[in-house]
């Protein structure tokens, strides 16, 4: 008998992207046989369930409270399975995502969660933005996560069911880090969380500086609001003067960065490592002001 498996995934106002990441799922949803997709509508402009129609295997459900975690805290009391697979409406699965994660489970008793590769790509390869070379490079570094930190992203996550029932579920008011918050709790409890290099979902890179220092604001935010409280194995600001001085050893490795072949390449990702570096600056600044937390 396979093992059943409940995905699931939130979105707001990205319906696009999901349909790409359904259509992904699609074919190794039906050769599972046992599996189910739960779409959680996180309060999106347009009916989500309307424009998904009847796709077979797929629930869509509703949850009005904003944020991701509330979302797939909405799907975890619905989900069915033994084993509940997240990733988000930007992702595309790869063909065997779902087979890889199970097997993985599979031959491996004492895992209780898996955290999948996250490739990011840029949407012209030949001509990559410098936000899509920095995350390229940077983002999702679920290996690390997983071996140092003991939580992965929800970008790409296997989980055994019963560990909800025993650690209970995300904190469903984080706007960011709750993927961090949940892992270390699951991890301090003695569930053993695994890294996956062929469990592996494709992420585009944002397209933009500014839509990277989005992703930061909410980011730093959920830092900020976990450490309120009482959650401190998360990282903390840094003393504001550090702060401030230009991060030039940083610049440099960029020029010299290996996994870059040309120099073009090499100056856009150190432009976006200073970039960057201010925008952290200004918004850690902003945010122990008391700015708001985004979702």
């Amino acid at each position: 008998m396979k093992t059943s498996v409940s995905i699931i995934i939130p979105v707001y106002n990205d319906m696009e992207r999901l349909r790409v990441c359904l259509e992904a799922l699609e074919e190794q949803v039906v050769q599972h046989g046992s599996c189910e997709v739960l779409v959680v509508d996180n309060g999106s402009d347009e009916d989500v369930g309307g424009r998904l129609g009847k796709l077979p295997g797929v629930r869509v459900l509703r949850e009005d409270q904003p944020g991701s975690y509330a979302a797939r805290n909405r799907a975890i009391r619905e989900a069915r399975g033994d084993i509940l697979a997240f990733t988000d409406a930007d992702c595309i699965p790869e063909p065997d995502w779902i087979k890889n994660g199970i097997a993985h489970l599979d031959a491996r008793p004492e895992t209780s969660l898996v955290a999948g590769r996250v490739i990011i790509f840029a949407r012209d390869p030949d001509h990559p933005a410098a936000s899509e070379i920095y995350e390229i490079l940077k983002a999702f570094p679920q290996e690390t996560y997983a071996n140092k930190h003991g939580f992965a992203a929800t970008a790409n996550l296997f989980v055994r069911r019963h560990v909800f029932d025993e650690v209970g579920p995300f904190r469903d008011h984080a706007m960011s880090g709750g993927d961090r918050e949940f892992g270390v709790r699951a991890s301090s409890a003695g569930f053993k969380i695994d890294y996956a290099p062929n469990v592996i979902v494709r992420h585009p890179g944002r397209p933009t500086l500014r839509a990277l220092v989005r992703k930061m604001k909410r980011t730093l935010a959920g830092i900020r609001d976990l450490q309120s409280e009482g959650f401190s194995r998360v990282p903390g600001p840094p003393a504001l003067l550090p702060d401030l001085a230009p991060p030039v050893p940083s610049m440099l490795r960029a020029l010299r960065e290996p996994r870059l072949r040309r120099f073009r390449l090499r100056c856009k990702y150190a432009y976006a490592i200073l970039y960057l570096h201010y925008a952290r600056a200004w918004l850690r600044f902003s945010l122990a002001r008391g700015a708001a937390s985004p979702r």
